[in-house]
């Protein structure tokens, strides 16, 4: 009865860490199943992060883009304005150039007029 008694203990011993060792399985598959949930979440939050990311990235590189096409209007605004400058100038040399044609047609003129008043004068002077 000894034997029998150490027997029932033994088996009962064997029952309790049975049932204490699925105990215990059961909160592992609970907290993998835990696990398994946040990872899925982290996940997609990742994802979802990522395609934030990426969409930044590329609304970045539009931007830089804009950014480039409007410098290189800038440049050619750029070089058409001193294109533009440059005319100026040589219209500006054309005019002062013709400004002194101008001027010397009407010295000679006004010396031919002043030859021609003299001439007039002398014949008058002549006649009498």
């Amino acid at each position: 009865s000894e034997i029998e008694k150490t027997t029932g203990e033994s088996a009962q011993t064997y029952a309790d860490l049975q049932s204490k060792f699925q105990t215990q399985v059961s909160q592992r598959d609970d907290e993998i199943l835990q696990l398994k949930g946040d990872l899925r979440e982290n996940n997609k939050t990742k994802s979802d992060t990522q395609r934030e990311l990426d969409d930044k990235i590329m609304e970045v590189e539009r931007l830089d883009n804009k950014v480039r096409l409007l410098e290189q209007d800038l440049n050619d605004d750029s070089r058409t304005y001193k294109a533009f400058k440059q005319e100026i100038y040589e219209l500006k040399d054309i005019i002062e150039d013709k400004s002194k044609k101008v001027k010397t047609l009407e010295n000679q003129l006004h010396a031919l007029k002043n030859t021609v008043q003299k001439s007039g004068d002398n014949a008058d002077l002549a006649i009498k």
